[in-house]
């Protein structure tokens, strides 16, 4: 018996399944079974940005103010009409 795993993850209720197949396969007849694991998908833990929290208060006004030049020179670039 010639068998083909493979393992995916339904999204919105249903699931893409698209298997490569060995030449010789075809002309026949291939029974398709989907089956539950016990095994869950892991959701991703959400990040916690408070660890960014005091980040730059080692940085001197000066450092600051030249930082924030540089991000308001970024954000106008961004608004700029490139039409």
């Amino acid at each position: 018996m010639n068998v083909i795993e493979q393992t995916i993850e339904p999204k919105n209720g249903a699931i893409d399944l698209h298997v490569d197949v060995p030449a010789e396969w075809e002309g026949y007849v291939l029974k398709v079974t989907v089956e539950r694991t016990e095994a869950k998908v892991e959701t991703p833990k959400k990040t916690n940005m408070s660890r960014f929290r005091g980040m730059f208060n080692d940085m001197s006004a000066e450092e600051k103010a030249d930082m924030d030049q540089q991000l308001t020179q970024l954000r106008s670039e961004w608004d700029r009409d490139t039409f």
